[in-house]
């Protein structure tokens, strides 16, 4: 039944290393001591101080003024050579340079995840963060929580689209396999369970969601239905597959609009019209919210393990594209349930672990409804209250004291009138004049007590703020602890699968030094202070804004927008002053000191020759450097490493196997588990909600033993490699500008015109270092893409597994289930992960041919502009008197360009002010956190030869074919 193979080892030849740029281990492939030290975490200019003046801030804001008036004079320049330029080449050049530049200047997007347990109030935070009452649903029902829900900034000036959505639905295949899982989930359905609409059990949902599509038709009659049937609805073909536009004028309407395709809480039973909300996949939401202006995007990421594949395929995307995640959890629960261990589960860390991504600069925990507290139970868990809370309950304990006292006097008084009322005829004057005196005191009794109890309700209100307060740095505290617990305990958990390994301790992990960035919020209490929610009661312990915790996280999510504001910044301004460089030299041309004369020209020529041939010939050295180690890094480091990849996953993955069957696991679960074939499964509210992803946990279990390598590779030796490469080919830059100027000094003294363009060579590095980050930043994507081959491989290995589960029914079934797995574990376990093997071979050349063209044209570029630029340059050069005195068109336009230009100069002095080193352009390695490298490492020869090349560029990617089979 199932393919039976060889044992494979995979055998690399040892290579001399004295070549290398940067070196590497020999022999046997002895894991790099980089692996086993604390590696290098991004460091992070934009850190959130909100007790500091934000000068990032006004330096980013002031380089976007900057490069938002470049952009106004240089459309005004555009058109103008459009118009008047049209027939000159050079005019039509700069025009589509310019129309380039203005594309850059979009607003770039910032996407923050927000991940967290139903429940947990991530929708109440983004109401209150955009400032709205209640604009995205807050219904907490299992089965809505799985939509994606994106929300930007809306760029519509129309009235009636003040709030706009996209609604985008499954397609019809997405809906027929989720068909299928439902279908399978009822009838699967455990013995007297009731066939009812509901969010507790597998079937329940089922039917809630068959009762919303398919209204007024009977559940036996769905069950019966072909997949054919279930897409003949007119209703259904109308929307499957398709994006539906809402746009409303109030949020108000807008709300009632979007409900529908989010909120499952209607009453399907009732409902006579079909409900959306199971064939949604993804809401975008865009609106006019300040918080979301500078490009920000929110993502409400729900439903990572939703059994519906396109919502799946949604949420699994944005984790891979998110900038930051932040990871929500309800407060009251956030240190009793560990969720700083929990909510991310082993299998995520791992996966944002791989990525580079577990770590403080990536990762934000906010705990919400901090309004609900109880400060008997605060107090009493309290390991140590501060001074001022234990002064608050002396003072509370005293006016209480006081005020009982008052009381009891005042019910002694009470009861003395009582007393001498019956005993009234028989006193004398005497006794008169006690009760008259006891009247008097009645009063001031009854304003003390008054007094005392607003002055006790004050104090518990400032108790209140105190408890929460107290309870937010708590739970903060602990938070942090539980973060770097759960990355040393993951690190230490990689680290025992490499006996060569240091296990990490607590304080020597991967955080930055400024911590893991906690908040503390209360949505609904900034609401209730707006002004909103007013059938509410009021809510005790803030008595402003920010002590809702809402304006600081804010801040916080503005200030995660300045990284690519100010590298969008830099770009475009830098492509501004290359353009004003070429188009001032072009349009100076028409003065004397312009003119070269030909025996000059020839001779700057021919010097111009030399120095490219230095010049390419430094890149061609850069760009060997890069790919040769590279190569040789991923072949050492990885390659190397998958025959114990395969050895120790294969006998991993039997223990497991071994494991699950001896979990006592439930017969139901492994068939919910078998019809989605292996997928995500959570199990219901009832049975625990219990988590399961057996695909996942078999595909983690081959990479554990290539995590330290591969987080080594693509998260630490890669930046070093590709910012010397970058060093490199800037140097080369440098070197020709500084022969070629000291050329055009030796045969002409002085020339404006080519000392124009050389100014350009500075701009150009900037660019090149933005290209090879970028390069750099497309390799790990490339990565993270392999890893999710690797897991498709793995899945479909896994299939035929899945399959035979799926034929087993009746009687028995439970233990019929345990044996299939057994036998196929342990028959079949060596080829799954060899096949996943292969994959990473297949990813790793794949990589390496489409990003080694790429990595040679990152120079090509700045190289091309620069020398046609100069070559131009000195073509025209020998006419420019002729120019002068004939060609009054060109002349005019010239002068225009000349003027548009110095009005620009004027207008950036003013923008830039006195600190140019604020707009200077950063460096984005050092802003990546890459180390600085050392330039005392030996290269390879240019024209060298290295047999690595062999290995990448062979026919064929079977490991058969390549590694001989012991």
């Amino acid at each position: 039944m199932y393919r039976q193979t060889a044992k494979v080892k995979f055998k690399v030849e040892p290579t001399t290393e004295d070549d290398l740029a940067i070196k590497i281990e020999e022999d046997n492939f002895v894991p790099d001591p980089m692996t086993v030290t604390p590696e290098t975490v991004p460091t992070n200019p934009y850190a959130f101080n909100p007790d500091v003046r934000n000068d990032v801030q006004a330096r980013v804001e002031r380089k976007e003024e900057v490069s938002k008036i470049g952009l106004s004079s240089l459309a005004r320049l555009g058109e103008l050579m459009k118009s008047e330029g049209d027939a000159f080449q050079e005019c039509r050049t700069w025009v589509d340079h310019a129309d380039t530049i203005l594309r850059l200047g979009q607003l770039p997007q910032t996407v923050i995840g927000l991940v967290g347990n139903t429940g947990s109030g991530k929708s109440s935070l983004i109401n209150a963060l955009i400032d709205e009452e209640m604009l995205v649903p807050c219904n907490g029902m299992r089965a809505s929580t799985s939509v994606a829900v994106e929300l930007s900034w809306n760029e519509s000036e129309a009235p009636k689209e003040a709030y706009r959505a996209e609604v985008e639905f499954c397609t019809a295949e997405e809906w027929a396999t989720e068909f299928d899982i439902i279908r399978n989930d009822i009838q699967s359905r455990p013995e007297g369970e009731k066939l009812a609409a509901g969010f507790i059990s597998d079937s329940g949902v089922g039917v809630a969601k068959l009762k919303a599509v398919y209204p007024g038709t009977q559940i036996t009659e769905l069950l019966e239905m072909t997949k054919e049937d279930t897409l003949v609805d007119e209703h259904l073909s109308n929307i499957l597959g398709k994006t539906k536009s809402i746009s409303n004028a109030s949020s108000k309407e807008f709300h009632k609009n979007i409900n529908k395709f989010i909120d499952s809480s209607n009453k399907s039973a009732k409902a006579a019209k079909i409900e959306y909300w199971p064939l949604v996949k993804l809401v975008r939401i865009y609106v006019k919210a300040e918080i979301l202006r500078h490009g920000l995007v929110l993502v409400d990421l729900p439903g990572l393990g939703d059994s519906n594949a396109g919502r799946t395929r949604v949420a699994e995307k944005y984790v891979a594209s998110l900038k930051y995640m932040w990871v929500v959890a309800d407060i009251n629960r956030a240190v009793d349930e560990g969720i700083a261990h929990q909510l991310l589960g082993d299998s995520f860390k791992r996966q944002l672990h791989l990525r580079g991504r577990y770590h403080d600069n990536f990762v934000t925990f906010i705990m919400t409804r901090t309004d609900i507290v109880n400060t008997d139970e605060v107090i009493g868990n309290m390991e140590q209250s501060s001074d001022s809370l234990n002064k608050c309950l002396e003072e509370d304990e005293r006016l209480k004291d006081t005020r009982d006292e008052a009381q009891a006097r005042l019910d002694e008084i009470h009861e003395t009138e009582g007393s001498h009322g019956r005993k009234r005829r028989f006193e004398d004057v005497d006794a008169d004049d006690a009760c008259k005196a006891q009247q008097d005191e009645k009063p001031q009794l009854k304003l003390q007590i008054e007094t005392l109890e607003r002055s006790i309700a004050e104090l518990e209100k400032s108790t209140t703020a105190m408890c929460i307060k107290e309870r937010n740095q708590y739970t903060q505290k602990h938070m942090r602890e539980g973060f770097e617990h759960g990355l040393v305990e993951l690190e230490n958990n990689l680290a025992a699968e490499d006996v060569t390994a240091m296990p990490k301790v607590a304080g020597n992990s991967e955080c930055t030094g400024t911590g893991l960035k906690t908040f503390c919020v209360s949505a609904k209490a900034y609401q209730k202070l707006q002004g909103r929610f007013k059938r509410d009661p009021a809510i005790r312990g803030f008595s402003s804004d920010q002590d809702t915790g809402i304006p600081s996280l804010r801040a916080f999510a503005q200030q995660c927008t300045l990284g690519i504001r100010e590298s969008t910044a830099d770009r475009v301004s830098n492509e501004l002053k290359l353009w004003k460089l070429a188009v001032t030299s072009w349009a100076e041309e028409v003065k004397e000191e312009c003119y070269l004369s030909e025996p000059k020209r020839i001779e700057l020529e021919q010097h111009l020759k030399k120095h490219k041939e230095a010049m390419i010939k430094s890149e061609a050295l850069a760009l060997k450097n890069i790919q040769q180690n590279i190569r040789r890094c991923m072949k050492n480091r990885i390659v190397s490493n998958l025959d114990k990849a395969v050895d120790v996953a294969s006998s991993k993955s039997q223990t497991r196997g071994l494991n699950t069957i001896s979990a006592g696991i439930a017969c139901g679960t492994w068939q919910a588990i078998s019809r989605r074939s292996g997928g995500a499964y959570t199990t219901s509210r009832k049975a625990g909600n219990v988590p399961h992803h057996w695909n996942e946990d078999f595909a983690l279990i081959f990479m554990d033993t290539l995590a330290l390598s591969w987080k080594n590779v693509f998260q630490t030796r890669l930046p070093n490699y590709h910012q010397r490469f970058s060093s490199d080919i800037t140097k080369a830059l440098e070197e020709f500008k500084v022969s070629f100027s000291k050329s055009i000094s030796d045969v002409c003294g002085t020339y404006p015109s080519a000392e124009n363009i050389l100014d350009q060579i500075p701009l150009l590095e900037d660019n090149i270092r933005e290209a090879v980050a970028e390069l750099l930043k497309r390799r790990q994507e490339v990565a993270d893409v392999a890893q999710g081959t690797i897991r498709g491989s793995i899945r479909a290995e896994m299939k035929p597994l899945y399959d035979e589960f799926s034929q087993e029914s009746g009687k028995g079934t439970l233990s019929r289930l345990k044996t299939i797995l057994y036998k196929f574990l342990r028959s079949n376990s060596r080829e799954v992960y060899i096949v996943a093997s292969e994959m990473v071979i297949k990813e790793l050349k794949k990589m390496d041919k489409t990003l080694s063209r790429e990595t040679s044209q990152v120079f090509q570029k700045a190289k091309k502009k620069l020398l046609k630029d100069i070559e131009d340059m000195l073509i025209r050069a020998s006419h420019s008197l002729t120019l002068k005195t004939s060609d009054v068109t060109k002349i005019e336009l010239r002068r225009r360009v000349m003027h548009e230009l110095g009005e620009l100069d004027v207008k950036w002095a003013t923008a830039a002010g006195t600190n140019d080193q604020q707009l200077e352009i950063r460096n984005p390695f050092e802003l990546m956190g890459v180390a600085q490298i050392e330039d005392d490492d030996e290269a390879f020869e240019a024209d060298g030869e290295d047999k690595d090349d062999v290995f990448w560029d062979a026919d064929g990617d079977s490991y058969a074919e390549r590694f001989p089979v012991y």
